[in-house]
């Protein structure tokens, strides 16, 4: 499994597609490892086992949640405006709109098959459901905020990780080579603990 820490823009991006495409080629999981009309796409339940994948390279990929329209604040154009400057403007706008919303190319995300990277905004993700957020998630969440919920929801975050992802990433404050304990969010089933590896001497 492979995740990306993406900075590109929309063009870095889709260089970014291409070249793993080229350069993994089959290797690449690009679509689902089951054909279409099986049960797992019937009822969205059933998931998929990490013998099915093989040898693939899995991308982890984010994953915002759908927002209302934010308010355009620069639709002030004047009609004076000659048409180059009208297109200016309306990429301008184009590349606000995705910056705002985290800014995945849809082909970048297409490549997020299983694993689908999303910060919680609630408790839905172990309470329930993850409401509008995709089957296939990761959810991403920070040790200080997973050790917020810990151990009063210890056994409901072990029953979503039985059957989805979750890793475990250091606090913000942790600037030297220092790392989290990982024993406690294994304990509750999570399959990735992000490590700090700044120096060889730690």
């Amino acid at each position: 499994m492979l995740s990306l820490e993406n900075h590109c823009d929309a063009y870095g991006q889709m260089r970014l597609v291409e070249i793993m495409k080229e350069v993994w080629g089959d290797r690449l999981l690009s679509k689902p490892v089951r054909e279409k009309g099986h049960r797992e796409q019937e009822t969205g339940d059933e998931q998929v086992y990490l013998d099915e994948l093989g040898s693939k390279i899995v991308l982890i990929v984010e994953y915002y949640f759908p927002d209302a329209e934010d308010a355009d604040d620069d639709d002030d154009s004047s009609s004076s405006e000659d048409e180059e400057e009208k297109q200016s403007r309306a990429e301008y706008r184009e590349k606000k709109k995705a910056a705002s919303k985290g800014g995945i190319i849809p082909e970048l995300a297409a490549l997020g098959v299983y694993a689908q990277s999303v910060k919680p905004r609630d408790n839905s993700w172990y309470e329930s459901t993850l409401g509008e957020g995709p089957h296939h998630h990761l959810i991403n969440v920070s040790e200080t905020g997973i050790q917020s919920l810990m151990p009063a929801n210890n056994e409901s975050i072990a029953r979503h990780n039985a059957r989805h992802l979750m890793r475990v990433f250091p606090k913000g404050t942790r600037i030297s080579s220092k790392n989290l304990k990982q024993v406690p969010f294994w304990g509750v089933g999570a399959q990735i603990c992000a490590m700090n590896w700044q120096t060889l001497r730690h």
